[in-house]
């Protein structure tokens, strides 16, 4: 063998090695790539999603890229903890939808994924969790211009619907598909909104009015808005005006209730309450304060109001319980603290407050009908709403500060947050909630 034949197999070898260099890495990233690779470390081409409701639990999904030879997919699921996950059913290739109906309102479920090949399956995707529970959930967000179903969870999005302005309060029926608001902006007045298709209709616009709360008539379709500007309550009907309440133009006004029971409109401000008569908005009676309290709040229940009162300089809060017939006062109770917030649970006979705390974050408690408390929960920025769902007596917390939603169990363990299953906030300035 001559030289010349060395070193023609020496250049042809050198040129294998570097050949197998140059293709080997795409090789090795093609079969990664592979989702029924069973040495591939990326989770499979799925794209899950959860629409969890009362009593059900919706799985959709979709690939996120081609898969050759799938035979079908099969669903993993936990309950509780994720780590007791286990195999829950198989579908065939072309389904791409599955209700779980064997739930149970009030427990946590998790939800996993795989592809399944002719004797493989790939990698299970990441765990959806939920939390199901009863009642239909509709969140108002001010700066997001939108009104959202929610999962009772607060952590899905059903369905999601755009306003032509921005919200700053809403009249809802639970009785009703329309929604009554309130908006300011650019432009101010009152829309009608239905909360089935997102059809709209704006009823009355007033660039000279600052609407801050809004109150409706369900038999006369008559919507009374309180004016900050006047300050006033108009009524209106249709884009006419029908009537006006001219107001105190000492302290703030915050809240219009219309009370069908006595066929009146109540007002409520830092300087009280007052009530005015349906047919001829006529003052019945009013509920003022005594020297160094300002009103924060009110929630009306049945026969009753429940008024809520501070004194900044003592940080002494008051609680009235009014009889909205003729404006007595049935009852005061004193809460340590500077409240904002009051919703009365009268199914378990306490009330729910928020507190705020100079230089912390605001609270919220949970008070006995004696003004002692119970439970407290901190964190928040600033509580816009406490609601209570009727259903199952659970607790939300509307957190304009913090643009989150919270959930507490009856008992007042913490359940869950309005972050989505990417743990982002997707509320933009929420500030009401209704759970029908």
């Amino acid at each position: 063998m001559d030289i010349t034949t060395i070193s023609i197999r020496h250049i042809y070898a050198v040129f294998l090695i570097t050949l197998f260099i140059v293709l080997m890495p795409g090789c090795t990233e093609r079969v990664a790539d592979n989702p029924f690779d069973p040495d591939s470390q990326l989770p499979p081409p799925l794209d899950v999603r959860l629409m969890p409701m009362d009593g059900k639990i919706e799985l959709r999904w979709s690939l996120t890229q081609s898969v050759s030879d799938i035979e079908g997919f099969r669903i993993y699921r936990a309950v509780d903890t994720l780590s007791n996950a286990s195999r829950y059913v198989d579908l065939p290739p072309d389904q791409f939808q599955f209700v779980d109906s064997l739930v149970e309102n009030g427990t946590r479920y998790f939800y996993q994924i795989s592809i399944r090949g002719e004797v493989v399956e790939t990698a299970r995707s990441s765990a959806q969790e939920t939390v199901i529970g009863p009642g239909t959930h509709w969140i108002l967000s001010s700066f997001g211009y939108c009104v959202k179903q929610v999962s009772y969870d607060l952590r899905y999005e059903l369905n999601y619907f755009a306003t032509n302005f921005r919200p700053s309060a809403w009249a809802f029926f639970p009785q009703d598909t329309l929604i009554w608001y309130s908006f300011a902006g650019f432009s101010h007045g009152i829309s009608e909104f239905n909360r089935l298709d997102g059809q709209e209709t704006a009823l009355y616009i007033d660039n000279d009015i600052e609407p801050v709360d809004v109150a409706r008539y369900a038999r006369e379709n008559i919507v009374y808005v309180l004016d900050e500007t006047g300050p006033r309550v108009l009524a209106t009907l249709g884009n006419n005006v029908t009537g006006e309440i001219p107001l105190d133009s000492v302290g703030i006004w915050s809240d219009v209730e219309y009370d069908s029971l006595e066929n009146q409109i109540l007002v409520y401000g830092e300087n009280g309450l007052h009530a005015f008569a349906e047919s001829n908005l006529e003052p019945r009676f009013s509920v003022e304060w005594s020297d160094g309290l300002t009103g924060q709040a009110m929630h009306i229940v049945g026969i009753r109001g429940y008024m809520l009162a501070t004194n900044f300089n003592t940080e002494m809060s008051y609680i009235y319980t009014v009889d909205l017939a003729d404006g007595a006062v049935l009852d005061t109770v004193a809460a340590e603290g500077v409240l904002y917030r009051i919703h009365l649970d009268w199914v378990n006979d306490w009330f729910y407050v928020a507190q705020a705390i100079p230089n912390q974050p605001d609270s919220y408690l949970q008070l006995s009908l004696d003004g002692q408390r119970q439970l407290e929960r901190t964190g928040f920025g600033f509580i816009e709403q406490i609601h209570v769902n009727p259903f199952d007596r659970s607790v939300i917390i509307v957190d304009s500060g913090n643009e989150l939603l919270y959930l507490y169990d009856k008992l007042g363990n913490f359940v869950s947050e309005s972050l989505d299953p990417a743990g982002k906030r997707y509320f933009i300035t929420p500030i009401r909630v209704f759970v029908e």
